[in-house]
This record gives structure tokens, C-alpha cells and sequence, in this order.
């Protein structure tokens, strides 16, 4: 849950931090201790600020872990009409404000510290107090759990769980001609992704690859048994080896379906055909020409384009191929593609 709040601050704030009373191993972001001890979430947003005013900030936006489908559109309204405010937060579907998805500045210390010496320290409150601003909250959509759905109970994590089993991956093709870059473009992407807190599998393509090893169990399994397709699994590790069906090589999203459908993002290297968001990378030095032809509608899926050629046009982002942020500016948009999906 901390991660999936992190996936929705991190493309739209600069910083973020990870409020906690206690140690969060792996976290992906600086843990900041509480405070005031055993003061809840008033004594959350006291620490957040504080650390907003040791950075020089003018606030902070707030958002607890335990509302783990919250939407980014609902957050980047938030942070749209905070400028100038008090506090800004969302109404919950049905009524009622929602204070721990919501902007504070550093103006409501003064008020938090006073709430957290009485014996009311409600964040409902304290938004009262300060004059915060509601904003109209976006409504349910279908049969899943609102963006405001609120994880108290084992129960409800089942809930949510349930929901977001059956989004489908992202898939993102890596592609370009032999000698490009594709596989540390790939690597670096997968990387980064996964600093993020994304659970990140990849597919390759490639042709003539052997992964055998004669005279091995898996092997006879495969060799001498006749097994189509041979599944090892271990403690730490599992790998699937064999051949395709009669009907020859599958497509990619065949691939997908059957091994990598518990990823959140998947990013293959090559299957230059397929459907899926491309992101192209080309190098002069091995090619004269890359793969995209500069026409919308027959790359209408392309994400970006890495090269090294300077002034390279294109209808997608064109980034540099030795630039060091290339990583986190493609992660940004995988992840802008990935919310326009969820929401």
C-alpha cells in the first residue's frame, strides 16, 4: 500500500517521504519518524510539515496508505487548487470531506500543534478550522471499489486486492534495430520502474536462443520424457522451458496471458509488430534509418523515440540516447500511460 501511494505522488511531486511512527523496510522513498508520538494522523501530517519547513517548502500533500485505489486524477486536483489555500481536500462519493488525500500548508502548524496539546486531534477538524476548500470527488465507476476506498480490515484489503488482480499488465515493446541499445535501454527502464515500486516482468525475443542443458532433470523431462513445456520452480526461482504449440510462435500477448499476467508493467524487448506502446531506439552508428517512418497513424503506437541523431522529429517525445535522465523521463510516461488505463 505505501508503494501504491508512492506510484501516484511521485509523477506530480518533486519530493516525497514516507511518514511512519515505526521503521518501512524498503519503503522507495526517506522515512520520516512522527513527532508527537501516538498522535495519528494529525501527528503524520505534523511531521510532514515540519520536514516541508526544514526543506523551505510551502506545504505538502497528503496522502495515507490506507486509501490504496485512490485515483491520480483526484490527487492532481488537489494539488491543481492548492496554490494560495489553507488546506484543499476532496469530498467523498456519498458526502463528507476526504483530509488524508488533501494539501496543507505550512500556515496550519500553528493550528496542528495547538490541536495535538488538546484533546481534539481530528484531521476533520482541523480542515474546519483552517477554512479548508472541498473539491467535488469523481464518482464511482462500475462495480469496483471507489478511488476513496478505505483499507481497515483484513476484508478490505481482500476487497481491493480482488480489484486490482484483474488489471490487466501494461505492456511497453523496447524496439529498434540489432545493435541499438534495445537491451540497456530495457534494463535501465526495468530499473527505474521498479525503484518506483512497480512489479516489473520483461519478455525477450530473440532467435535460435538454447536454454538446455543436456543430461539435467529439466532436460530429460523435455528430451527423453516429451514434455511440451517443463515448469522449475524453487524456493527463490521459477523458470518455464519447452517448445510452442503446433500452431507455432505466439503472439505477445499470448506470452503475456500465460506467465507474466501478475506483473503490473511488462516490458518487452522486440516483438516490433505487436500492438502494444512502442518506444523506438535508434543509433545512427548502426543504422542509417530507424524503424519509425515519421507517419502517425502507422506509428499511432509509439511512446518515444531514444536517439542519438540531433533534431530527430517525430509525433512522440524524442529524448537523447546518452542523456542520464532518459531513464526517469520514460518511467514518467509509462506511468502517465499507466494511470490513463486504471482511470
Amino acid at each position: 500500500m505505501v508503494r501504491r501511494a508512492l506510484n501516484v505522488l511521485k509523477p506530480m511531486c518533486p519530493d516525497v517521504v514516507v511518514v511512519s511512527s515505526r521503521p518501512v523496510p524498503d519503503a522507495g522513498a526517506p522515512v520520516v519518524p512522527d513527532v508527537t508520538a501516538e498522535a495519528g494522523p494529525l501527528g503524520g501530517l505534523e511531521a510532514a510539515l515540519l520536514e516541508a519547513k526544514r526543506r523551505d517548502m510551502d506545504g505538502v500533500l497528503l496522502l495515507a496508505c490506507d486509501l490504496p485505489l485512490m485515483s491520480r486524477d483526484v490527487v492532481g486536483q488537489v494539488a491543481q487548487a492548492a496554490e494560495g489555500r489553507a488546506a484543499v481536500a476532496p469530498e467523498r462519493p456519498g458526502g463528507g470531506v476526504e483530509p488524508l488525500c488533501a494539501a496543507y500548508s505550512i500556515e496550519c502548524l500553528d493550528a496542528v500543534h495547538a490541536r495535538l496539546a488538546s484533546d481534539d486531534r481530528s484531521l476533520h477538524g482541523l480542515f474546519t478550522e483552517v477554512g479548508g476548500t472541498v473539491l467535488p470527488a469523481l464518482a464511482e465507476v462500475g462495480d469496483a471499489p471507489d478511488a476513496f476506498f478505505n483499507v481497515n480490515t483484513p476484508e478490505d484489503r481482500d476487497r481491493a486486492e480482488a480489484f486490482l488482480s484483474r488489471l490487466t499488465p501494461l505492456v511497453v515493446c523496447v524496439i529498434g534495430k540489432k545493435k541499438s541499445g534495445k537491451t540497456s535501454t530495457s534494463v535501465g527502464l526495468i530499473r527505474e520502474l521498479i525503484r518506483r515500486g512497480h512489479c516489473v516482468m520483461s519478455a525477450k525475443h530473440g532467435h535460435g536462443f538454447e536454454l538446455d542443458t543436456e543430461g539435467s532433470d529439466s532436460w530429460r523431462h523435455r528430451h527423453q520424457g516429451g514434455a511440451r513445456r517443463v515448469a522449475m520452480a524453487g524456493p527463490d526461482q521459477v523458470a518455464i522451458m519447452g517448445g510452442w504449440d503446433p500452431g507455432g510462435e505466439q503472439p505477445l500477448e499470448a506470452l503475456v496471458r500465460a506467465y507474466l499476467a501478475d506483473a503490473r508493467i511488462v516490458i518487452a524487448e522486440g516483438f516490433k509488430t505487436s500492438s502494444f506502446p512502442k518506444i523506438e531506439v535508434y543509433r545512427r552508428a548502426a543504422h542509417p534509418e530507424p524503424l519509425y517512418g515519421g507517419d502517425p497513424e502507422r506509428d499511432g503506437t509509439y511512446l518515444a523515440m531514444l536517439t542519438d541523431v540531433p533534431g530527430f522529429q517525430a509525433h512522440v517525445p524524442v529524448m537523447d540516447l546518452h542523456d542520464e535522465t532518459r531513464f526517469t523521463r520514460l518511467a514518467d510516461l509509462i506511468e502517465s500511460h499507466l494511470s490513463r488505463e486504471e482511470h
